[in-house]
């Protein structure tokens, strides 16, 4: 007698979805709306051994991988990324075609430009402990050092800091 089996439904969903930075000065797993300097990372995950992979960026296949026996997979992307924001899903199909559903997609950014040099505000004072504002990509920490001592600040998100170096402790050295 012949045995038929009809499989109709699709394999479980890809799971443990990460995304790795190997360049760089920071490498190491991406964490979800983080941000990499690798513009091509490695993609892994857990998924049925014997199943291929499809890795989404949003719309575009980066590519399809096989799932080993121990359940991972892993894809690096030929092309680049490019810079700014990604959205990465997975579907696993078996080798009977079918299609399971997709993974809770991972969202990250690529960021491999150098931020522009900020910018310090001009002003003339006898103010011995000033404020200084100046300007520097959104979100960038600013190293000022004035009159030996070396502080740091977070430009806010229009791209705007200011530094009262009479309320801040300065990370090395003394203000005087």
């Amino acid at each position: 007698p012949v045995t038929l089996k009809i499989v109709t439904t699709g394999p479980a969903t890809p799971r443990a979805l990460k995304v790795t930075d190997n360049v760089g000065d920071i490498v190491g797993e991406v964490q979800p709306n983080g941000d990499t300097d690798d513009n091509k990372p490695e993609i892994s995950g857990m998924g049925t051994p014997g199943t291929k992979v499809k890795v989404m960026d949003g719309v575009k296949e980066l590519g399809t991988v096989d799932v080993k026996a121990d359940g991972t997979w892993t894809l690096t992307p030929t092309d680049a990324l490019s810079e700014g924001a990604h959205s990465i899903t997975s579907t696993a199909t078996d080798p009977a075609g079918n299609t399971g559903p997709s993974s809770e997609p991972l969202a990250f950014t690529v960021d491999t430009a150098a931020p522009a040099v900020p910018t310090v505000n001009s002003q003339t004072t006898n103010d011995t402990t000033p404020v200084l504002t100046g300007t520097a990509e959104a979100g960038s920490t600013v190293r000022v050092t004035v009159g030996g001592a070396t502080f740091q600040v977070i430009a806010d998100s229009h791209g705007l800091w200011s530094l009262d170096t009479g309320a801040v402790a300065p990370l090395s050295g003394s203000f005087s």
